[in-house]
């Protein structure tokens, strides 16, 4: 996905429709309903400058292979 300038634009959970989003899950359907990095990223909370907090859920999830 790119913009007008050419620069890369990251998809971030902003980008869902607010039913999609994970907290609105969760607190609809429970945590069961989330993938582990929805769950993850529902934690972090936020990400950092230049990495979506579901790319950094991602990351953390293939580095230490699972929650649990």
């Amino acid at each position: 996905m790119s913009t007008k300038s050419g620069t890369l634009k990251l998809f971030t959970i902003h980008d869902l429709p607010k039913l999609e989003c994970p907290r609105e899950r969760i607190r609809k359907l429970g945590p069961e309903s989330l993938s582990a990095q929805e769950l993850l990223a529902v934690i972090l909370g936020k990400g950092v400058r230049g990495e979506s907090v579901s790319t950094m859920a991602q990351k953390l999830l293939s580095h230490f292979g699972s929650l649990v």
